[in-house]
């Protein structure tokens, strides 16, 4: 499968008194700007008929809606996981993605369809490290609005494939 891993737009620093849960912080406009151009540039990497999953926090959801519409897809199609969450440790995330994306490919996808998760740091770096290493901890961590592209049979430590890594300056070039 194709796996894409993408982060959330630039949503400003945490703030416990304006946003008492972090999970309700949004983007800021210069992210979703910023965000939409980098969207553009995936879009052109034909993501038409890939299965988009979030993060079930604001802004990963708005990071979502915003690909899922520059790759002309319906942003309500879009599948939030609890195991994309911040605070998920990505090993004991593994069953429930592998069964996530096992339902979502019976429904829509098939394995030449790529499969994008939105999410967090470190989150997301700790699980391409996972897939590509076989364990967390491997230094690598996307940029705000940045993605990375793994192949894997199935979503097993150490078995993944990095096929390309880009922060947002470079997915803007693509559109």
């Amino acid at each position: 499968m194709e796996l894409i891993l993408v982060r959330h737009g630039e949503a400003g620093t945490a703030d416990l008194k304006r946003f008492p849960n972090d999970a309700l912080r949004p983007l800021t406009d210069k992210g979703r700007k910023q965000f939409k151009r980098a969207a553009l540039g995936l879009a052109a990497l034909d993501l038409s008929e890939a299965r988009i999953f979030a993060s079930p926090a604001l802004r990963a959801r708005a990071t979502a809606e915003i690909l899922a519409k520059a790759c002309g897809q319906d942003p309500a199609a879009i599948i939030l996981l609890r195991e994309l969450a911040m605070e998920t440790d990505p090993v004991k995330s593994l069953p429930g993605l592998n069964l996530a994306l096992t339902v979502a490919r019976g429904k829509k996808s098939t394995p030449e369809h790529p499969i994008v998760l939105v999410g967090h740091e470190p989150w997301l770096g700790e699980f391409a490290s996972l897939l590509i290493f076989g364990k967390r901890g491997g230094g690598l961590k996307l940029a705000k609005g940045g993605a990375c592209k793994l192949e894997a049979d199935r979503l097993t430590p150490g078995r993944g494939r990095l096929l390309w890594w880009m922060g947002p300056d470079q997915l803007r070039t693509l559109a």
